[in-house]
């Protein structure tokens, strides 16, 4: 069912890392795969940008009237039915619709777990998809698998077991790996909350 958008994120990627190639970097690196994963995310967020900003002015009105919906929550307590009406009347009053802050969710998610599910076939025993499926070259499949940033193949994660990562990649490091992870995991955070202020 997400075949196409495994197709179209495989498709970013592979163009983001072709320019990177271009530029004169080692198609091999890590840094050339981890550059071309983290301007892939940026295009989505750019092709998203819109519905990030009515998800934003969706909860900034939720804010505004949540005393008016407290308000109301109070005074029909006891009266369910009479409390929904008031609440869609109050929502068509001010312009709002409590579900439009979803929005970005939704379409995000499927695109993330498209990502997600291709990231994860890179090193795995599953990367033929990649050359078949989804576009990649044997060699880009093989190129990806074997990337390593600051000692980490992309292709892990922090609950890789070391012996598996050992069996992957040789030279890799469990260590480094988890430091990585460990970074990459605080900065997620850190953007995510900055994005949020």
């Amino acid at each position: 069912m997400l075949n196409p958008l495994y197709i179209a994120v495989s498709w970013v990627l592979l163009q983001w890392h072709r320019l990177f190639e271009w530029m004169g970097l080692d198609p091999d690196s890590g840094l050339t795969w981890a550059l071309s994963i983290v301007l892939l995310v940026v295009t989505i967020r750019i092709l998203l940008f819109r519905f990030f900003i009515k998800q934003v002015h969706s909860q900034r009105k939720m804010q505004e009237v949540q005393p008016k919906i407290a308000a109301l929550r109070e005074k029909y307590k006891n009266d369910r039915q009479t409390l929904s009406q008031e609440m869609m009347k109050l929502q068509k009053e001010e312009g709002f619709n409590p579900l439009g802050g979803c929005l970005p969710i939704l379409l995000q998610a499927p695109v993330f777990l498209a990502l997600f599910h291709v990231l994860r076939l890179v090193g795995s025993d599953k990367a033929a998809a990649l050359s078949g499926e989804y576009g990649w070259t044997p060699e880009q499949a093989a190129s990806a698998g074997q990337a390593m940033i600051f000692g980490a193949p992309i292709a892990s994660a922090f609950s890789t077991d070391p012996r598996d990562l050992a069996n992957q990649i040789p030279g890799a490091s469990p260590t480094a790996t988890k430091i990585v992870a460990f970074t990459l995991i605080v900065l997620m955070v850190a953007a995510t909350y900055i994005t949020q202020r």
